[in-house]
């Protein structure tokens, strides 16, 4: 027998043995009494125990319900959904269902019905509309784009949210009708409506507390700080979900110790917004809380900025040299300050412009001083202080090697090289200068070496074109893995006036 005859006749015995073996009659049968304790139930055919048959089917209907439901309350489904109940074709089935069910009890197309479902509207986009010019249709976006309907905190999960539909329709009315600030605040509620005032939750795990290790290594004299803030999130699963907050830091130590840079560095692991704010040269509260929009020059502040174009909850807000905060001024950020560091009452901020209100309580703050004890204690008492030094000469080895993989590729130095420039005792904005003028200082060597006498000596065309084989030379020479040495650094240290005693790795400044 042929492969296709057999093939053939196994099909053709496959369809008759299934269609024996879903044959009622078969099922019925006395001569296989098994059949009589099962049943087949749904369209998938599932074989179940004959006692159980309404069981099943009435599960099968509830899942089935759900699914439909489900289905209604995506927004996938939302516009195709609205166009068909919009259309003649849905409106023709509806009076020839009518029509036909008056003699029945059937719960479609009912108009008082027990449980009703409701479907969600697709919110729009506010960058997809034109900006109002009137609080009238000001008022008229915000319902389009925003909803403080409960089921679509469902479409939100692993989110809070900060801007709510009411909030926003009172900070409309506040506004008036003044073009100038409709047209600011428009620009406000294009970031605030995004996600429908929802916001991400950071969120503790295995992947995120790798990134803190790796920050570790990278900062190594801020070892310290970056372990309380694992310690912190560790413990979040055990709390409650809005008392998941990290408690404000303050990082107090001399200038050139890299606290700028480890607080960015910190909001990148958290993977979250980073606003910067110099609150030595911040005369008045309003940079951080708004200005009112009854001024000419009321605008929002740098608190609602963060948040709004943020997509967490909890942006990373540097507040740089707070320990010179002036403390004269009318209207001090001080007190801003006090207001929002408290969860209890920055829940529930308002921005001075429009009264705009939203909840700025899982903001991150990271404070920089160099004197913590010029800080007032009412400000102070709300932070958690840690002390940084500059960093030793171990730790100086992994920083200089940070620095280089950032700012430069395919360039390594010699262990001895780092050696020597990890010597220097001198602040990490000092030692990013000399990192640069090393390199430079290698390109340069290269480009001597590359570059023969002969064509600098000579002139006209043929001076010209050795000169050209010559930089295509120097630029071929400068791919690829670029190691720099002892002496180029030593070099470097000379001409910035270090003195290298006779030996060789130390250098006194």
């Amino acid at each position: 027998m042929s492969n296709r005859r057999f093939r053939d006749g196994t099909d053709r015995g496959a369809r008759m043995l299934s269609e024996t073996m879903r044959s009622q009659i078969f099922r019925e049968s006395d001569t296989d009494p098994i059949w009589n304790e099962y049943v087949y139930v749904g369209a998938a055919n599932i074989l179940v125990p004959r006692k159980r048959k309404e069981e099943t089917l009435d599960k099968l209907r509830m899942l089935e319900r759900d699914r439909f439901v489900t289905q209604l309350s995506s927004p996938d489904f939302q516009q195709d959904l609205w166009d068909f109940v919009d259309s003649e074709e849905f409106e023709y089935l509806r009076k020839k269902w009518l029509a036909n069910s008056e003699n029945s009890d059937h719960r479609a197309f009912k108009d008082q019905i027990d449980e009703e479902v409701h479907v969600l509207k697709v919110l729009s986009n506010a960058e997809d509309l034109k900006a109002p010019s009137d609080s009238k249709t000001f008022l008229s976006h915000v319902e389009s784009c925003m909803s403080d309907i409960d089921e679509y905190s469902a479409m939100h999960e692993g989110t809070v949210r900060l801007f709510t539909a009411k909030s926003v329709m009172n900070f409309v009315e506040e506004i008036g009708e003044d073009s100038d600030r409709i047209a600011r605040a428009w620009r406000m509620f294009v970031h605030m409506a995004k996600f429908n005032g929802f916001r991400k939750i950071i969120k503790q795990s295995i992947e995120l507390e790798e990134r803190l290790k790796l920050l570790r290594e990278q900062f190594p004299n801020f070892a310290h700080v970056v372990d309380h803030v694992i310690g912190q999130l560790r413990v979040w699963p055990l709390k409650q979900e809005n008392k998941q907050r990290l408690k404000p830091l303050n990082l107090n130590g001399p200038k050139g110790t890299g606290k700028s840079a480890f607080a960015k560095a910190l909001a990148e692991a958290l993977n979250t917004r980073y606003d910067y704010v110099n609150i030595a040269s911040t005369s008045m509260g309003g940079v951080l809380t708004g200005i009112s929009n009854k001024w000419g020059n009321g605008q929002a502040g740098l608190i609602f900025s963060s948040v709004a174009r943020s997509e967490t909850a909890s942006p990373l807000i540097l507040l740089d040299e707070i320990d010179k905060a002036d403390r004269n001024s009318q209207f001090p950020v001080e007190g801003a300050l006090l207001a929002l560091l408290e969860p209890q009452t920055s829940q529930e901020f308002h921005d001075e412009f429009g009264n705009l209100q939203f909840d700025a309580s899982r903001i991150i703050y990271v404070a920089t001083s160099n004197d913590a004890s010029l800080i007032s204690d009412p400000v102070r008492s709300r932070f958690d202080t840690f002390e940084i030094s500059y960093p030793n000469r171990n730790q100086r080895e992994v920083i200089i090697s940070n620095m280089l993989r950032k700012s430069y590729m395919n360039i390594r130095f010699s262990p001895a090289a780092i050696s020597l420039m990890a010597s220097q005792d001198v602040d990490l904005r000092n030692l990013q200068s000399l990192l640069d003028k090393v390199v430079r200082q290698h390109v340069d060597t290269v480009m001597n070496q590359m570059v023969p006498s002969s064509a600098k000596a000579s002139n006209g065309i043929e001076g010209e074109h050795a000169t050209q084989q010559a930089n295509e030379g120097v630029s071929s020479s400068l791919h690829g893995e670029q190691v720099i040495d002892e002496l180029t650094v030593r070099i470097c240290l000379q001409d910035l006036g270090c003195k290298t005693k006779a030996h060789f790795g130390f250098v006194e400044v």
